[in-house]
């Protein structure tokens, strides 16, 4: 589970890099201060030209994703509405949550032993809440198989 994020970002960069420019932990500015998101996909577009943007092009964040492959932070409530927060900051078209499939959810919750019991009982639940926080704040959640190297929706 070590290459997860890895592999994700292997794989957004090879969906993403046809028609989008990819960038890996993109900083997204809060003031005077930063904050990051995991990876983006950026789209050029038009824009006046100016000392900032001389080219008459800005780069937008079209996509941004956060990815979780731990489950003791996804049971971090608090946390996972941080990375819904921070792909909200990125005013970006869709935001994506990307965490492991339920079968490695439910292995890494084994391999825990001790109170994962209660967590694997309740596994549909805290997914099923995961979406109803994420859903109107124009996330979306994904899992990555890594046996079968795609995304599906949650």
């Amino acid at each position: 589970m070590s290459n997860f994020t890895t592999e994700v970002k292997q794989k957004l960069r090879d969906v993403g890099q046809r028609d989008l420019e990819c960038k890996n932990e993109y900083r997204v500015p809060i003031g005077k201060r930063y904050s990051s998101v995991d990876y983006v996909w950026l789209k050029k577009v038009p824009c006046p030209k100016s000392e900032k943007t001389p080219s008459g092009e800005k780069k937008v964040v079209a996509v941004a994703f956060e990815i979780t492959k731990d489950i003791s932070t996804l049971w971090n409530t608090k946390k996972m509405k941080g990375d819904i927060v921070n792909l909200q900051l990125t005013n970006a078209s869709l935001g994506v949550l990307v965490i492991p499939c339920r079968e490695k959810l439910k292995e890494q919750a084994n391999a825990l032993g001790g109170g994962a019991e209660r967590w694997l009982e309740g596994i549909n639940d805290y997914i099923e809440a995961l979406l109803s926080i994420a859903r109107p704040m124009k996330v979306e959640v994904w899992c990555y198989d890594q046996e079968k190297e795609e995304f599906h929706y949650f």
